[in-house]
């Protein structure tokens, strides 16, 4: 075998190794790359797992709150109304001629059935039974009874109004604030004893009615678009 062969045969062996060793070093590196590419997606997407989780989670607290909140809110709107026509209506009332039955003066029976009828306790039965004058004491108490409710009424309009006016805008808690310095005022100028001609009662019922009609109007019209299922939906 001359030279020639020899080293034409070495440098067949050497290309071939080396095209070994090249393919090998290729297959290393691509399998390398491909552990450490799917160790890196493996490891993102756990990341994105979690970032998901904690977005869903966010995402329902904040979405359970509004949930709250809206519920919350349509149930105050019609409780503030219902509250304020009742402290209204009986303020209202307080100026309203009222026509009391005729009192028996000799039957004491048909008396206590009246008194009875008209919730009357039993110390305020016995306050009218020793009268002098039982029916000036009659319309006296049952004036009492109905400032006492409407005072009652007041009482738990501006109570809800005090709770729940953080829920409300400035426009509209402004509106119920009137109306509420407008029921104390009536009250306080009513409080009992009263003493009014028939005709003085009918101009403070015009009077006040009058001046809180516009009130009562924006109110309700605030409550019903605020409230109303179409605005919810557009």
């Amino acid at each position: 075998m001359d030279i020639a062969t020899v080293l034409t045969s070495t440098g067949l062996s050497l290309t071939c190794a080396g095209a070994g060793i090249i393919g090998a070093f290729k297959f290393w590196a691509q399998k390398t790359f491909e552990n450490r590419l799917a160790k890196g997606m493996a490891e993102l997407n756990a990341k994105n797992a979690l970032e998901i989780e904690r977005i869903k989670v966010q995402l329902s607290a904040s979405l359970d709150r509004s949930t709250r909140f809206h519920t919350h809110e349509y149930s105050i709107y019609p409780d503030i109304w219902s509250k304020l026509t009742d402290a209204y209506g009986s303020a209202l009332k307080l100026n309203l001629p009222t026509t009391y039955e005729t009192l028996p003066e000799d039957n004491n029976k048909a008396l206590d059935e009246i008194l009875e009828k008209d919730g009357f306790s039993e110390g305020e039965k016995e306050r009218v039974r020793k009268s002098h004058d039982k029916k000036k004491s009659y319309r006296e108490i049952k004036y009492e009874k109905e400032f006492s409710y409407a005072s009652v009424a007041y009482a738990g309009f501006h109570t809800s109004l005090a709770e729940n006016s953080i829920f409300f805008s400035h426009e509209f808690a402004d509106i119920l604030l009137e109306m509420s310095e407008k029921v104390i005022g009536q009250l306080i100028k009513n409080k009992p004893p009263l003493n009014r001609e028939h005709y003085q009662c009918w101009i403070d019922y015009i009077e006040f009615q009058s001046g809180c009609r516009k009130d009562m109007e924006k109110i309700q019209s605030y409550i019903r678009e605020h409230i109303s299922p179409r605005k919810s939906l557009t």
